[in-house]
């Protein structure tokens, strides 16, 4: 028996595939560009490249939402949850950004508040001791408003978070920051909203349309045509299923 003195560690074998996956994308691709597009050769060489790209954008968005559930809950592991039907670690929700900022109460005084922006939730805490946090209040985005407010004689960078029942005054130099995000994540839950009953719609057409090919399929002498349509259509059902397993849905929950 032979030793082997190998200074690696798991995680350098683990990144060995990623490694590889690189090195035959750029391998593949000078190969195509030497290759005559009427070459027998020419389309398998295009679809081994765009196969390959698939995986690489499946590998990327998995590692994505795996950074981003992390990061959802080591804010959790931080709060004190006094409000026992609060739950951040859904499968839904990204974290976008957070700060400290000072929130401006009625009568003029403050108090600093650790706040926490996800793609559905707006969440501004109290600061405990030991880096702990206790919620202060919670608001869904798609009830939010937004007030831009002009300095005043006691405060600079102010800004109005308006919801269905409640508002709001902050004070931070990240105001422009934060205005910017939380619009965008309006945004972007109104046209996920919207898009809802086309995409219903859509997928019932879709069902209908299949069940009629299947239909035909049943009705057909020609056994070696069905079998190429059933792969070409199995082929294109694969590509649709990885692409919604990796966009996060909001209809779970919400952008």
């Amino acid at each position: 028996h032979k030793e082997i003195n190998d200074s690696k560690d798991i995680l350098t074998y683990l990144y060995l595939p990623i490694q590889r996956m690189i090195a035959y994308d750029s391998l593949l691709k000078d190969i195509l560009k030497l290759t005559p597009r009427e070459h027998a050769d020419y389309g398998k060489l295009s679809h081994a490249l765009q196969s390959l790209r698939d995986v690489q954008y499946n590998a990327d968005q998995r590692a994505k939402q795996r950074k981003n559930i992390d990061k959802v809950l080591e804010i959790s592991s931080k709060l004190l949850f006094e409000d026992q039907d609060t739950n951040l670690a859904l499968p839904h929700r990204r974290y976008v950004f957070e700060g400290q900022v000072n929130r401006i109460f009625s009568g003029r005084h403050v108090k600093e508040r650790f706040c926490y922006l996800f793609n559905d939730l707006f969440l501004c805490c109290k600061i405990k001791k030991k880096g702990k946090l206790v919620i202060d209040f919670k608001e869904p985005i798609e009830t939010l408003k937004l007030e831009d407010m002009p300095n005043d004689e006691d405060f600079r960078y102010l800004f109005k978070i308006i919801s269905a029942a409640n508002e709001y005054v902050f004070s931070t130099p990240d105001k422009d920051h934060w205005i910017a995000l939380i619009h965008q994540c309006i945004k972007d839950r109104a046209e996920r909203d919207e898009a809802m009953v086309p995409h219903n719609a859509v997928e019932e057409s879709s069902r209908e349309s299949l069940i009629n090919r299947i239909i035909g399929w049943s009705k057909s002498d020609d056994a070696e045509q069905v079998l190429y349509e059933v792969k070409a259509l199995a082929h294109v059902l694969e590509k649709y299923k990885i692409v919604n397993v990796l966009q996060p849905t909001y209809y779970h929950g919400v952008l």
